[in-house]
């Protein structure tokens, strides 16, 4: 797969990090409000000089609804991409194609397996994608296992989670964190969407839910890529 338009930087890192935008917005709010308390609050007063200049009405009339709807807007799409409904975290594929995908999960034995597993259903076959476990369980819940067969994928219940190294995200052209956002830093450069979903407490619909979510992640994601796809997919069966 490859990307023949690529987002330039500085536009690809205000999609991945919408609070600067929030940011910017926030300072020119507060810029205008000390512009204002410096003339009294005088709507009338000229602010500016020369041939651009405006009253304080026109600049509060004008500046205020747009920088205010930044803050909320920015807001409002960070809080999408940490919780990951959005498209959020654009993926700026490498010129070279994509190739490799690190799924990490905090103990490697439910959402990385669960995740890892749809996105090699769904990614092209030269798409190698791994899921790695920073402190591994002993093998793959079998709680898990069996709410994955319930929508007609099997993982093998005998498979131990493997340990995150190092290697593993440099090598990586995407690294999916789950659950583990803070203890898990990539290399600089390295391209990463933090998905929140959390571990089920136990139970096999517990686990159908969080399946869910992740897929839905995941069709987003691979969407992000140029995956097409399907417009239904399988239902819980007995």
């Amino acid at each position: 797969m490859t990307n023949d338009r690529p987002r330039p930087g500085s536009q690809a890192w205000l999609i991945r990090h919408p609070w600067a935008v929030s940011l910017g917005s926030a300072g020119f709010v507060l810029a205008m409000l000390w512009i204002a308390a410096s003339v009294d609050w005088d709507l009338g007063a000229t602010i500016g000089g020369g041939s651009r200049h405006a009253p304080l009405w026109l600049l509060l009339l004008l500046g205020g609804p747009l920088f205010g709807a930044g803050v909320v807007v920015g807001i409002v799409r960070q809080v999408r991409v940490l919780t990951g409904h959005t498209p959020g975290a654009q993926i700026d594929l490498p010129r070279d194609g994509f190739h490799r995908l690190v799924v990490v999960s905090p103990h490697g034995a439910g959402r990385a397996p669960i995740a890892a597993a749809y996105l090699r259903r769904l990614l092209p076959a030269d798409v190698e994608v791994t899921a790695r476990a920073l402190d591994p369980a002993s093998r793959i819940d079998p709680e898990v296992v069996a709410a994955m067969h319930l929508d007609h994928v099997d993982l093998d219940p005998d498979a131990a989670p493997v340990r995150l190294h190092p290697q593993d995200l440099a090598d990586a052209d995407l690294v999916v964190r789950i659950g583990c956002r803070d203890t898990c830093p990539v290399p600089r450069g390295t391209q990463v969407q933090d998905w929140f979903v959390g571990a089920a407490d136990g139970g096999v619909v517990a686990w159908s839910a969080a399946r869910d979510a992740i897929h839905g992640r995941v069709d987003r994601l691979a969407q992000q890529l140029g995956v097409v796809i399907a417009a239904s997919r399988p239902r819980d069966a007995p």
